[in-house]
């Protein structure tokens, strides 16, 4: 099925968008995103797809492209689309043509900003009206001349179609003149004017009109406008008889915020709002590249090879520039200006030295005081000469130093694959050579780049990491500490930048015992990089998924050993995790999992993490909880602990007391044991917790098959639900793993400690003699009495409606947060709320949860396109329905006035159409 999809887009491939990507799978098979981009890598390894590694990653059919061009394709993996068009077939440069690939940044931190400028200049049959948005000098107007070559190449306005400026700053406070300019003028319209005169709207015509600085229009000016955005056609000054007709492409540009600066009905007009980043929000490596390509324009303007003394680049990355690129270029330009100058004084040669010498005051003052701060704080790479001949290359990317290191990490892990499958895999061997090998990279690694932990695109990385930590629930399954999260962080940064042409035979026996194996860690770390792909300009690879894969293993290797688990509380950022991970490494196993507590995170909030970490994995061995600072007594009174282990809670911990508690454990002593020979040699206060014997607790299960992390979501979604019901002690929302239920069914001990009134879940465990309903049946409303009949035996019938209203609103929430960017979806959800009970009581209707989740969504979909000024403006048969419906419109317009006042929008009849469809669909009978 995917490869049938993936043929048919890929039937006449001119551009990116013919391939399919995972997002578009994932909507026609109903499939997650990260299953159907797993399914695409699949068929990418096997060779039946095409992957072009963009944001987001295309996959085009391998044999529609070798039958299209005639040829056969060698090579699986491609860094762009024109990459991979000049491979099929160089001679296609009339397909391919694209000045923006010259752009520095088109791939990664500009990538969106070019598709917004490709999609609004191209649309027909004029274009759509774009404004330009960033500070000084990040290169508006180089954008703008941009847009205007790709239209010419691209064949979609004529070769000779002019681009015309106006800078308005010169007009700001003379609307007459402005006028003038941009309609032009017929003789004696006002003083001065000897004969007609054509204005920049007529000069343009058939091409580009680029408006700088458009923020200098004053309202009037703005308004002059109106009309021919609207119709292309305009009245010169002094004739308000004859009309001139125009078609003109509109650029704008303003360093200012649109929304403060504009009329909204001026921003109206403007649908395409393109912000281009500070030179500070762009990544290392563009930054190293704009230094690199300014100053090879300075060798070839003055002829002269140059030479960057050491120092220079590193000034360069460093320094605060305030006037953005432009600035930065003007620098480069001032420095080979002085060193050339000097030349000419000394005896002209074709070799000048920049030194930092040559450097503006203020940018070398700056370097020297973060200097001092150590060589540490730089890139070893940047610490370094660079010659620029203006007849050579010159390499700009710093990446390509760091490929030989993780290569070298990939021929270890094959060969320990090899060795530990010579007749019968050995597991567990295999798990403590790979993994020790990872780890040591991982330290090198981390070490190494320890001056990059301020770096744009590490910050970005590690936080979009630590909100997939959070969004998917792994914490629930494996703890991801903070020094777990910046080693992945690094490792994600740093690896990927090696693809193989032909995948060797040893690589796909490394990927096949992982699924074998490790299926689970597998797709999680797909999933992951699935999301980082996604979002950011990398790519990994096969070896890159198993490393993570791998390493997930070991985070994960503790938890599945039937033994003592143990854990680590701290104050400080990353504390407890250090202790733990050097702990880890030199007892050679997992052992410890780490709690980090920063000063801003009370005791409560870690004792309850710790509580819902220990009641979701298997503790009947016994726990030890290793704290710091005093905090015994307030982690035993604020656990909340429902296991049947004991546990064990020794205070100030070391580094040496972790070392030796873990190696009892490893020696299985137990709990009572090994606290009893610590306190006799290191003296530290120590409590133990005996589980209590009490009456068994009413429980509703709740579990997914892909994981405990989706099994806490929904046990979230049913608290708050059940929440609304006053009588809501009486039952408790457990969290469980999918396997255990359904390997153990009724044997599982949750049964003996737990009643359990049923299950709730994603899938069925099949466990006899207990309900179980899907979350998705609870919504729709199919199997609401099984879900009534789980509740009925804790919550009178008044309180079971409320719960089932409140899960409807709370799951519609949660869904939504995937479809709102820009507005506050608890907001949302709150003023929609109001909104359709009234329409309940106003049209006389009780809306099934379907409908309810339907409104919900379609609702909030219609503030956002409302707020960003992109309403539906088509209906069928939009006249009709004014006719038939006035009372119902009436109606409506009246219920949703608070939302419009709330949002300031106006909600169309168009949009009005389609909310009358919603309810007729559903309800026949319906006005």
């Amino acid at each position: 099925m995917i490869q049938e999809i993936s043929e048919t887009k890929s039937f006449g491939i001119y551009r990116l968008e013919d391939g399919i990507e995972a997002r578009e799978l994932s909507e026609k098979l109903n499939l997650g995103r990260s299953a159907a981009s797993r399914y695409l890598n699949e068929l990418n390894r096997s060779g039946v797809l095409i992957k072009v590694n963009s944001r987001p990653v295309y996959f085009f059919s391998k044999e529609s492209i070798e039958e299209q061009y005639n040829k056969a394709v060698d090579k699986l993996v491609f860094n762009t689309f024109e990459e991979m068009m000049d491979h099929v077939n160089p001679e296609l440069n009339h397909y391919t043509k694209d000045p923006f690939t010259s752009l520095i940044g088109h791939t990664s931190s500009l990538r969106k900003q070019i598709e917004q400028c490709k999609l609004a200049i191209s649309y027909p049959p004029k274009g759509l009206p774009l404004m330009i948005v960033g500070e000084t000098g990040v290169g508006k107007s180089f954008m703008a001349q941009l847009i205007h070559q790709y239209i010419m190449e691209n064949g979609i306005i004529n070769e000779n179609a002019p681009f015309i400026t106006l800078n308005c700053a010169e007009f700001a406070n003379n609307p007459e003149l402005l006028t003038a300019n941009l309609f032009g003028a017929v003789k004696g319209a006002f003083t001065g004017a000897h004969k007609d005169t054509k204005g920049v709207i007529q000069e343009a015509d058939g091409g580009i009109l680029f408006l700088d600085e458009v923020h200098r229009l004053n309202s009037e000016g703005q308004e002059k406008l109106f009309l021919f955005m609207d119709k292309g056609v305009f009245h010169p000054l002094g004739d308000s008889e004859n009309w001139k007709m125009a078609t003109v492409r509109m650029i704008f540009a303003t360093t200012e915020n649109p929304e403060e600066t504009f009329l909204q009905t001026f921003l109206r007009r403007i649908p395409v709002i393109v912000s281009i980043p500070s030179l500070r929000e762009r990544t290392e490596n563009e930054k190293y590249s704009l230094i690199c390509n300014f100053y090879r324009e300075e060798c070839k303007n003055i002829n002269a090879t140059l030479e960057l003394k050491t120092g220079v680049l590193e000034a360069l990355m460093n320094s605060n520039v305030r006037g953005n690129v432009g600035e930065l270029k003007n620098i480069i330009t001032y420095s080979c200006a002085k060193a050339y100058i000097e030349s000419i004084q000394k005896g002209y040669s074709q070799k000048l030295d920049i030194s930092l010498r040559y450097l503006p005051e203020e940018v070398v003052n700056h370097f020297l005081i973060k200097h001092k701060g150590g060589k540490d704080n730089f890139h070893p790479f940047y610490q370094r000469t660079i010659v620029v001949d203006p007849h050579k290359d010159i390499e700009t990317n710093y990446k390509v130093e760091k490929t030989n290191h993780i290569i070298e990490l990939y021929e270890k892990l094959l060969d320990i694959t090899d060795e530990c499958n010579v007749e019968k895999f050995n597991f567990d061997e295999f798990i403590k050579k790979a993994t020790l090998q990872i780890n040591q990279y991982l330290d090198k690694l981390t070490f190494k780049m320890q001056w990059s932990k301020e770096n744009l695109e590490f910050v970005s990385v590690k936080h979009f990491l630590e909100r997939i930590v959070e969004i998917t629930g792994i914490n629930n399954r494996i703890r991801f500490s903070s020094n777990t999260v910046i080693a992945l962080t690094h490792f994600i940064i740093h690896s990927g930048s090696y693809n193989y042409r032909d995948i060797p035979a040893s690589v796909e026996k490394f990927d096949d015992i992982l699924r074998q194996y490790f299926q689970w860690e597998v797709d999680l770390a797909e999933s992951i990089v699935s999301e980082v792909e996604n979002t950011f300009d990398l790519s990994l690879g096969i070896m890159d998924i198993g490393i993570l894969a791998l390493y997930i293993k070991g985070l994960n290797s503790s938890l599945d050993s039937n033994r003592i688990k143990a854990v680590i509380i701290a104050h400080g950022l990353s504390t407890a995790s250090s202790i733990a991970n050097l702990s880890n490494r030199l007892l050679r196993e997992h052992i410890f999992e780490a709690f980090d507590m920063p000063f801003e995170v009370t005791t409560s909030e870690v004792a309850a993490n710790l509580s819902d970490y220990l009641n979701s994995i298997n503790t009947r061995k016994g726990v030890i909880i290793l704290v710091d600072m005093g905090s015994l007594v307030e982690i035993q009174n604020k656990l909340s602990y429902v296991g049947k282990g004991t546990i064990g809670i020794l205070n100030n911990i070391t580094t040496q007391i972790a070392i030796d508690v873990g190696e009892k454990i490893i020696k299985g002593l137990t709990v009572e044991e090994i606290l009893y020979g610590i306190t006799h040699t290191y003296k530290p206060t120590y409590k133990l917790i005996q589980p209590l014997k009490r009456n068994k607790k009413n429980a509703i299960i709740t579990t997914c098959i892909t994981g405990i992390g989706t099994a806490v979501k929904i046990k979230k979604l049913l608290e708050k639900g059940i929440n609304s019901c006053k009588e809501n002690d009486s039952v408790h929302v457990l969290p469980y793993d999918f396997l255990s239920l359904k390997t153990n069914g009724i044997n599982d001990p949750v049964f003996t400690e737990y009643s359990v009134l049923g299950i709730v879940g994603t899938a069925n465990p099949y466990v006899s003699d207990k309900i179980f309903v899907a979350i998705e049946d609870i919504i729709s409303g199919k199997d609401i009495e099984k879900f009534n009949s789980i509740l009925s035996e804790v919550l009178p019938s008044k309180g079971i409606e409320d719960v089932t209203q409140n899960i409807v609103k709370l799951f519609s929430l949660q869904d939504l947060i995937n479809y709102l960017t820009i507005l506050n979806p608890d907001m949302i959800i709150e003023h929609l709320s109001e909104a359709i009970g009234v329409m309940e009581e106003e049209f006389h209707l009780k809306f099934s949860n379907p409908t309810r989740i339907s409104l919900y969504i379609h609702l909030s979909c219609l503030i956002e396109r409302l707020v960003k000024k992109s309403p539906i403006e088509d209906y069928l048969d939009l006249d009709g329905f004014q006719e038939k419906h006035q009372d119902f419109i009436y109606k409506l317009k009246r219920i949703f006035n608070p939302i419009e006042s709330i949002y300031g929008i106006e909600i169309p009849v168009t949009e009005i159409g389609y909310i009358y469809d919603i309810m007729k669909i559903r309800y026949v009978d319906f006005i």
